[in-house]
């Protein structure tokens, strides 16, 4: 399990009243810091969890509001960094996939004016509009942002043609939202593929089964394992996702490459090889290092398929794992 020192840091998780928010919202609190617990208002399970959340002794707070509603997101950001006396990180969780069973693509008559605007006002102009709000409170910490993209956003087929375009539009606003903050925020994106969450757990178990066997790690992803990865990018400290790269031998300042999009599958052979490889790898050409640390990977039992996740992608032919 991935771990950090986040005491005296603060964290606001939208969506944070179940799956991955709730994993995010628990992770963070373990780790030290104090978490804003964003939620629908009417949303009973908020409550629930925070309770259970505080009475463990972890430092929890309620921020209810809806992401899609342009009048709740200020007012709801603004609470929370009062209540927080500063903002350190901002998890753009909240999201809809606007159905219950996914439509097929074909049936574009599903496809409706109303439809397209709950999904994007959630999944596009929810994360702007937290951003947005938070982005002095997150200036004046040099704090980071984590968006809640999908592998639909990246080709993969989704629940529908809107919810892909959603995530799809959501990658390319956290690679201009890092420009546009840099250098002070750091934005990044996860892009989870198949997850146990609430949403997939009413699916009959014969489809779970032909979904996880198309998979690289023959597993679903847990709402654990997307929040580590979060986690991970949400370190406060100077890091090379901020945009200081060293490419072909030498340092560079590099703005441009604050954003990338980390897919979220982990081994424990990746946490190890983590904390003995060398931070840069050639992406061709390999070289010593690049072959010692596969057959450190090898060794410890991480498939080939595993080395290509997590992985951030820098111009100029280098890459980092972890």
């Amino acid at each position: 399990m991935i771990t950090a020192d986040l005491t005296g840091k603060t964290a606001l998780v939208t969506g944070g009243a179940s799956g991955i928010g709730l994993a995010a919202v628990e992770l963070f609190a373990r780790c030290g810091a104090s978490v804003a617990m964003n939620h629908l208002t009417e949303d009973p399970r908020a409550a629930a969890e925070i309770a259970r959340l505080t009475g463990a002794g972890f430092k929890i707070i309620a921020a209810p509001g809806d992401v899609a509603s342009a009048k709740d997101v200020p007012g709801m950001v603004g609470r929370a960094v009062d209540k927080l006396g500063r903002l350190d990180i901002l998890i753009n969780n909240a999201g809809t996939s606007g159905t219950t069973a996914p439509i097929e693509f074909g049936d574009l008559d599903k496809m409706t004016e109303e439809f397209w605007s709950t999904i994007l006002s959630t999944n596009l102009l929810g994360p702007f509009r937290c951003a947005h709000a938070a982005a002095p409170a997150l200036k004046a910490a040099r704090g980071a942002i984590v968006n809640t993209a999908s592998v639909a956003g990246l080709g993969a087929v989704g629940s529908s043609v809107a919810y892909g375009a959603s995530k799809a539009a959501l990658i390319n606003l956290t690679r201009n939202l890092a420009r546009a903050l840099a250098p002070d925020v750091r934005v990044n994106a996860v892009a989870p593929g198949l997850v146990d969450s609430p949403w997939t757990k009413a699916w009959p178990e014969a489809k779970k089964r032909d979904h996880v066997a198309k998979t690289l790690i023959h597993r679903m992803c847990t709402p654990a394992d997307i929040a580590e990865a979060m986690l991970f990018l949400s370190d406060t400290s100077p890091s090379p996702l901020a945009g200081e790269g060293r490419v072909g031998g030498r340092a560079r300042s590099a703005p441009r490459l604050a954003q990338h999009t980390v897919s979220t599958r982990f081994s424990p052979a990746l946490s190890k090889l983590r904390q003995h490889s060398p931070p840069f790898l050639p992406r061709k050409g390999g070289g010593a290092k690049h072959k010692s640390v596969h057959a450190l990977a090898r060794k410890w039992g991480a498939r080939r398929a595993d080395l290509q996740f997590p992985r951030v992608r820098f111009r100029g032919g280098h890459e980092r794992i972890g």
